[in-house]
């Protein structure tokens, strides 16, 4: 075994009543390497979570913490490890109490207890609380409290499992904010399951995408979420244009594709593509511009032009669909969307560039369908 591990897993099967939950060939976390992990509703994102924390059994395979293989759930490596769910789970009594208690379980000095809880009530900006009933705490303040409890054992290993979802938008902002910083400063492993895409800039080093319990897309943050492989991993990331072409032409410079109803698209030659072949297309919906007047566009642009079906407003953007036969989806800011004073049933002209355009040749074969309600957030 390779000791830069902090844990792996080998030929790993979870199944319940006879359904295959998780099964992974392997998956190695480094220390202080920090993993999104991300998948459509039942992806068995949580449960791979459970599996790793030790909460749960394989049915079979292999996990190994350290180098040293593990059997059944020894309680000296479990003290290694500390989780924090999307409820934070608190005991009644003060935040001090809930904060101090994995200390007294393991029967420290109450003076180092008191130092070290005074220290992670300033990390997680919480000292003004300390004597307060957990009952009282807003959801922001409870999941603080519930992350320096976890905190304060000095895990070597952490899971987080969707432990900012709850929260609304400024609340979740500013605490992944404090604590991505106290995870990076310390070093520690860890291992988080989100629905937000704006956390794995802040929270990861490396994405790894989760689909009938298998790993379909492992990589760094920006592959993933700009070069996916997979149409699944497409739609979670908010690439909304998933396509199907054929590959008409190959030069030295370009590839060209067509799509349904003979829509021909230049791509760029880093594809290692032959006429005749099958792909699939990604294109970002923020990568589509719409041109106005006499705006310059570059010559490697794929010009065209389109009608408004639907609008949907989204916060400081808005989502244009557009009869492109095939469709597009268009994202414009709300200057964009008023300059170019756009409704439905208006004739627009749209740019792609060809380095936008992400091809896929051959995808893993998953069933997993991902509807509109399971996207990452953004």
């Amino acid at each position: 075994m390779i000791n830069d591990y902090m844990m792996e897993i080998q030929d790993l099967l979870w199944q319940v009543n006879g359904r295959k939950i998780v099964e992974l060939d392997r998956l190695a976390i480094q220390k202080g390497e920090m993993i999104g992990l991300i998948g459509p509703n039942g992806a068995g994102k949580s449960s791979l979570i459970k599996l790793l924390a030790l909460l749960e059994t394989p049915t079979a395979g292999k996990i190994f913490f350290k180098g040293q293989p593990i059997t059944g759930q020894p309680l000296s490596v479990k003290r290694q490890m500390a989780t924090v769910f999307q409820e934070p789970l608190l005991l009644s009594g003060t935040v001090y109490e809930n904060i101090a208690l994995g200390l007294k379980i393991r029967k420290v000095p109450r003076g180092m207890i008191r130092r070290k809880v005074k220290e992670w009530l300033q990390q997680l900006k919480i000292e003004h609380l300390a004597d307060q009933n957990v009952y009282t705490l807003s959801g922001g303040e409870a999941q603080r409290v519930s992350l320096a409890r976890a905190m304060i054992m000095e895990p070597e290993i952490l899971f987080l499992d969707e432990p900012f979802s709850a929260l609304d938008l400024p609340t979740r902002a500013a605490l992944l904010q404090d604590f991505s910083e106290i995870i990076r400063n310390m070093g520690v492993a860890t291992v988080f399951v989100t629905h937000h895409v704006s956390e794995i800039p802040l929270m990861a080093n490396r994405v790894c995408v989760l689909a009938n319990g298998q790993i379909i897309q492992d990589d760094r943050p920006e592959t993933v979420l700009n070069y996916p492989n997979h149409h699944i991993v497409a739609k979670l990331v908010g690439i909304d244009n998933v396509l199907q072409a054929d590959v008409i032409e190959t030069t030295k410079d370009s590839r060209v594709i067509s799509l349904e109803n003979d829509l021909k698209l230049t791509v760029s030659a880093k594809y290692q593509v032959h006429k005749g072949d099958a792909v699939t297309v990604f294109i970002r919906p923020d990568d589509i511009s719409i041109i106005k007047g006499e705006t310059a566009v570059s010559q490697t642009d794929n010009l065209l032009q389109a009608r408004i079906n639907k609008i949907i407003p989204m916060d400081t953007q808005f989502k244009i669909f557009c009869n492109t036969e095939p469709n597009l989806v268009l994202l414009v800011s709300r200057g964009v969307f008023l300059d170019a004073q756009l409704e439905v049933g208006k004739i627009i002209n749209i740019s792609i560039p060809e380095d936008k355009i992400h091809l896929v040749k051959e995808e893993m074969p998953i069933s997993t369908k991902v509807d509109e309600s399971q996207k990452i957030l953004f």
